[in-house]
C-alpha cells in the first residue's frame, strides 16, 4: 500500500514538473546582442566589447541570448528601413525571433583613440517598442583590451537588465512621430501627444529630435541621479528660418548692427575721400598754365614758391607772379588739411574697424554664424587711390 502511494506521488510530481517546464520556458526573455558601431572605425574594440557583452548577458537569470553574431546596420539595411525608426527595431526583432535587442555605438572621446571610447547601449524591448534601458561610458584606451571590457561588460550588462534602474528623461515634442536619438543612437519616437520617456544614465547627453518636413532639433542635457528630466523639444517647420530657438542647430546667439562701428567705419572711409580729393586737387593746381610758366623760370632743384618776392628779377611777368602766389598759398593750406583728412580717416577707421571686430557696442540678438557684417576692397590706380565698403545689414 505504501509502494502504491509512493508510485502515486511520483506520477503526480512528474506531471507538475512537466506542466512547470514549459511555464519556466515562457518566463525566458530572448535577448540577441548585435555588433556594437564603431563610429570612426574602430572594429576591434568594438568587437571586443561586443564578445564581452554576450558573455556577460548569457550569465543574466532568465535571459536566453542568441549566439547570432549580426549588426543593427546589416539588419537595418536587409529591412530597407531606418534604424532609428521604433517600427524598423521591431521589424528586425521579428526576424531575429527576439524580444529584446541590446545594440550600441563606438566613438572616440577627443577625436583620437589615444583619448579612449565613448561606449552607448541601449536595451530596446519590441513588444513595447520602447527603449527600457541605455547607458553612456567612457572607456580609457588603456582599458580597452578584452579583458579589461569583461568586468565593464557585466557591470553594463547588469544596469541595463535592471540591476540599478537609470535615470529617467521626458521629451515633449510639438510633432508626433518625431525619431529621438540619445547620444548619436535611435531610443524611440514621440507618440500621439509628441512625449516620449526614455531611460538614462545620470550625466550630459546630447539629444536630438528629428522629422521630415521639419528642422532638427539639437541640445545637450545634464541628468541627475534619481530625478526625471523634462525636455521641451520644438521643432520648426523646415525652411521657416526660425532663429533663436533652444536646441535649434543653425542659429546662435550674437549681436544686431553695430551702429557705432559702422558710424566710424564709414566716417574713416569719407575722410580718407576727402584726403584723397585734397591731393588731387593740389595735383591740379601745380598743372595751372600760368604757374607752370611761372616755375620754368627756375630749376628744377629751387623751391618756386619761397622765390615768389624775387621773381621779377626772373623775368616772371606779374600776372604770373600773382597766380603763383595763388596756388603756392592754396597748396599750403591744401596740404595741411591733407594730413588732417588722413589722420581723423586713420583714427576713426581703425575704431570703427575694432568695435565691429570685438563685437562691442551692438544690441545682442540672434544672427547667422557665418555673417560678414562689413567688406573692404582697396582700389590703386595712377591718380590716387580708393577704398570701397560694403555693409550688410
Amino acid at each position: 500500500m505504501r509502494t502504491s502511494r509512493r508510485y502515486v506521488a511520483v506520477a503526480v510530481w512528474t506531471a507538475l514538473g512537466g506542466l512547470a517546464l514549459p511555464a519556466v520556458a515562457e518566463a525566458q526573455v530572448h535577448v540577441t546582442v548585435l555588433e556594437l558601431r564603431s563610429i570612426e572605425g574602430d572594429d576591434d574594440v568594438a568587437a571586443s566589447l561586443t564578445a564581452a557583452l554576450r558573455q556577460a548577458a548569457s550569465r543574466v537569470e532568465g535571459w536566453n541570448v542568441s549566439e547570432r553574431e549580426v549588426s543593427l546596420v546589416q539588419m537595418a539595411l536587409a529591412h530597407d528601413c531606418d534604424e532609428s525608426e521604433v517600427s524598423c527595431l521591431q521589424r528586425i526583432a521579428a526576424t531575429l525571433q527576439t524580444q529584446r535587442l541590446l545594440y550600441g555605438t563606438l566613438r572616440r572621446a577627443s577625436g583620437s583613440a589615444a583619448g579612449g571610447f565613448v561606449a552607448s547601449l541601449f536595451l530596446f524591448d519590441a513588444s513595447s517598442g520602447q527603449i527600457v534601458g541605455s547607458l553612456t561610458d567612457t572607456i580609457p584606451r588603456a582599458r580597452a583590451d578584452i579583458d579589461d571590457l569583461r568586468p565593464r561588460a557585466r557591470q553594463y550588462v547588469s544596469t541595463l537588465a535592471g540591476a540599478t534602474r537609470p535615470t529617467g528623461l521626458r521629451v515633449q515634442s510639438n510633432v508626433a512621430g518625431a525619431s529621438v536619438l540619445v547620444d548619436g543612437s535611435s531610443v524611440g519616437v514621440t507618440d500621439a501627444r509628441g512625449q516620449l520617456d526614455v531611460d538614462v544614465a545620470p550625466g550630459r547627453h546630447r539629444i536630438e529630435v528629428r522629422r521630415d518636413g521639419y528642422d532638427p532639433f539639437e541640445t545637450t542635457v545634464d541628468v541627475i541621479s534619481g530625478a526625471r528630466l523634462e525636455l521641451d523639444a520644438t521643432l520648426a517647420p523646415e525652411g521657416s528660418g526660425a532663429l533663436d530657438r533652444p536646441g535649434r542647430a543653425p542659429a546662435r546667439r550674437g549681436r544686431g548692427p553695430n551702429w557705432i562701428g559702422i558710424a566710424l567705419l564709414g566716417a574713416g572711409v569719407a575722410f580718407g575721400g576727402l584726403t584723397v580729393a585734397t591731393w588731387a586737387q593740389i595735383e591740379s593746381m601745380e598743372d595751372d598754365p600760368a604757374f607752370l610758366a611761372y616755375r620754368r623760370r627756375f630749376s628744377p632743384q629751387e623751391d618756386s614758391c619761397g622765390l615768389i618776392d624775387v621773381a621779377a628779377e626772373r623775368g616772371a611777368t606779374p600776372v604770373e607772379i600773382t597766380r603763383a602766389r595763388d596756388v603756392c598759398d592754396s597748396a599750403s593750406t591744401q596740404e595741411v588739411l591733407q594730413f588732417v583728412w588722413l589722420g581723423l580717416a586713420v583714427g576713426a577707421f581703425g575704431a570703427g574697424a575694432f568695435l565691429l571686430a570685438s563685437g562691442g557696442g551692438g544690441e545682442e540678438r540672434a544672427s547667422a554664424p557665418d555673417a560678414t557684417p562689413v567688406v573692404l576692397r582697396p582700389v590703386l590706380h595712377t591718380r590716387g587711390g580708393e577704398l570701397h565698403a560694403t555693409v550688410r545689414f
